[in-house]
């Protein structure tokens, strides 16, 4: 789950509520404005969050829907909890649930209704992996279309993309490993050595670096934020984490904002 949390001055009187963060206006009046029926939902949900045993009958019930199709299972996670988490606080593009109504077109529309309601959304293009070049070649096009779209809504706007889609397993690895190379490496002493030596490496993986920047451009055209998603992972005693920190500040050079999220 992600949203967008605004940083305003402290108050005089009182601490700040978490959970007026997500609202660009007054949380009371935002909810006044809903409908009934996205109440309910939202008590629904939290509901059966608050459960332990549904909670872990639910985490079966997925385990069994990756192998097998369930369209009752479906049709309720779709009406309540996809659209309470996914509706309220980010706009999902899954690449695989494209073809069964989750369209850029009923995003975008989400998005202004959002922002109608005092909402700040973020759209996520959630694409896990890429396993062949036709694949990579439709993930950069997809995440372009979706820059062009996000760029008509109220400033900022952001976009969330995963570098496991923009290359291969195998590709990433080796970047991974390359980059927490020189990051351990005490001959590296000043942040501009630090920075020539990275370049280098991402030099190395041209296709990546290249998709990376143009959608880094397409994204300063439109005037909207890329937010690239941290993605830790461990390869044997390889750390991860500082890959799409610096792949973030290189892209940054040349006036673009790129953020990267950090993962607990």
């Amino acid at each position: 789950m992600a949203y967008l949390v605004r940083f305003p001055r402290f108050p005089q009187t009182r601490l700040p509520e978490s959970d007026n963060e997500l609202f660009t206006r007054p949380q009371k009046e935002t909810l006044a404005k809903l409908p009934t029926a996205t109440l309910l939902r939202s008590l629904f949900v939290h509901s059966v969050c608050t459960h332990p045993r549904l909670v872990d009958a639910g985490i079966k019930l997925i385990n069994v829907r990756q192998k097998h199709w369930i369209p009752l299972f479906d049709t309720v996670l779709r009406h309540t909890f996809f659209a309470h988490f996914c509706g309220l606080n980010c706009l999902l593009l899954l690449d695989g649930l494209l073809s069964r109504g989750e369209t850029r077109e009923e995003a975008v529309k989400l998005a202004v209704e959002l922002q109608d309601q005092g909402v700040s959304p973020l759209l996520v293009y959630s694409k896990e992996s890429s396993d062949s070049p036709y694949s990579l070649t439709k993930t950069e096009l997809e995440i372009t279309k979706c820059i062009k779209a996000v760029g008509s809504f109220q400033k900022p706007a952001f976009v969330a993309i995963k570098l496991s889609g923009l290359a291969s397993e195998a590709e990433l690895c080796r970047l991974e490993r390359a980059i927490y190379t020189i990051a351990i490496d005490p001959r590296i002493s000043t942040s501009r050595d630090f920075e020539i030596q990275a370049t280098e490496v991402l030099n190395k993986f041209p296709d990546l670096w290249g998709r990376l920047n143009r959608l880094s451009e397409a994204a300063k055209g439109s005037k909207v934020q890329l937010v690239l998603d941290a993605e830790v992972r461990f390869h044997n005693d390889r750390d991860a984490l500082p890959t799409s920190a610096v792949i973030c500040s290189l892209l940054n050079r040349t006036g673009r904002h790129i953020w990267n999220t950090h993962q607990m």
